[in-house]
């Protein structure tokens, strides 16, 4: 019992130390991620890869979808 009383203190010690300040950097993905297009050339699987990199470009960057 008193081995985990130990172990229990050393856990909880650990959160009373002091923590390093954490600079936040704008993260400039936004202002540098392309967005690709297809043509009518492409095969349905280029074409549906381009639809969702597109997609994963918007929704990282906060863009709604126009309907």
């Amino acid at each position: 019992m008193r081995l985990a009383i130990i172990a229990l203190a050393a856990l909880v010690a650990g959160c009373a130390t002091p923590q390093v300040p954490v600079q936040v950097v704008a993260n400039n993905f936004c202002l540098t991620a392309k967005k690709y297009s297809w043509s009518t050339e492409d095969s349905p699987a280029t074409i549906e890869q381009i639809v969702r990199h597109n997609a994963g470009v918007d929704r990282a960057c906060c863009v709604k979808a126009t309907s």
